[in-house]
């Protein structure tokens, strides 16, 4: 294209002028295009954020419909999980014994998904956890961490280190956990010897928001400390109906915890995936308008140039 300009030069200035010529129409025309994306890498760019843009669409649309089957499973098992706290509250109130002691040792787990393009859901489980191991390195505290999920085991599995008691993923399917998916790690957690525990965890906001906290996790030994005087037992056993109690609270409490950040995760992806979606399509707009742009300035350049070769044929035959 640009050896066409060159011969109309030629042609214009005659053979002494037109390698001069030449020679800085080629330098001009390198400086602008040095950096600057040519029309087929931006058609095929264009190509490459469309097909992104289809399947972030598609994540979308599955994150919208297993989104309410998640939603109503959190709600129905939050009931049993408040009616248990009510119980518990219940039961510390009636006894002496002090259920949140910060001695002793502890236990620190959390709790993420399994996988990931959910917004900061695991991460700020994960910013939360590195802090926490930080801190209990520096204090060389007598701690065990627990790692729940796939995200979990990923990125805090070598900050645990040797003090990891035990870690779980590919909890449940696709379709989300189940009450028996939990029952094992329920049972190990209960038979876990620590003094005090804490989770980190996601708790529910709404469908656009979450906070991230520390909820208290009971030993089998606070249990057993509680007087609960006020309280009659069926088997008249008081340490067999508490341990027995202890073990409930565990699984129900964790099924809950899982279903809600069940949910989290879904709302959350739903969120993610129309937000890229978006952007996706704006992308493609002010791409589509370069390459228009580049496109039409091609074309103007070779008219351009085809009007100055016939220029310079016709001064060369009247001359």
């Amino acid at each position: 294209m640009m050896m066409m300009g060159g011969r109309a030069a030629m042609l214009r200035y005659g053979a002494v002028g037109a390698r001069p010529v030449l020679q800085m129409d080629l330098a001009q025309y390198d400086q602008q295009t040095r950096g600057m994306a040519t029309l087929k890498e931006l058609k095929l760019r264009i190509k490459s954020v469309s097909s992104i843009q289809k399947i972030t669409k598609s994540m979308k649309l599955v994150a919208t419909t297993r989104l309410k089957k998640a939603e109503d499973a959190f709600e129905k098992n939050k009931v049993s999980l408040n009616t248990l706290d009510h119980h518990l509250d219940l039961i510390r109130k009636d006894s002496d014994a002090d259920t949140s002691a910060a001695s002793g040792k502890e236990l620190v787990a959390c709790l993420t998904s399994e996988r990931g393009l959910c917004g900061s859901v695991n991460s700020s489980i994960t910013r939360a956890m590195k802090k926490l191991t930080q801190e209990r390195t520096e204090k060389n505290a007598d701690v065990n961490y627990v790692l729940f999920g796939n995200k979990a085991v990923q990125v805090l599995v070598r900050d645990a280190g040797t003090k990891g008691l035990f870690s779980a993923k590919d909890i449940g399917g696709r379709n989300g956990v189940k009450f028996a998916d939990v029952l094992p790690l329920a049972d190990r957690l209960a038979q876990a010897e620590f003094d005090h525990g804490i989770l980190v965890r996601n708790v529910f906001v709404n469908l656009l928001t979450f906070n991230t906290v520390e909820c208290p996790l009971y030993s089998r030994t606070q249990f057993l400390n509680l007087a609960a005087e006020s309280f009659e037992f069926d088997s008249g056993i008081k340490e067999d109906t508490l341990a027995n109690l202890h073990q409930w609270y565990m699984a129900v409490s964790l099924f809950s915890y899982f279903t809600e950040n069940n949910c989290i995760e879904i709302g959350q992806r739903m969120t993610s995936m129309d937000n890229a979606t978006k952007n996706a399509g704006e992308l493609i707009q002010k791409l589509t308008m370069q390459f228009n742009r580049r496109r039409q300035a091609a074309i103007t350049t070779e008219i351009t140039e085809i009007v100055s070769g016939a220029a310079a044929l016709e001064d060369m035959e009247k001359s």
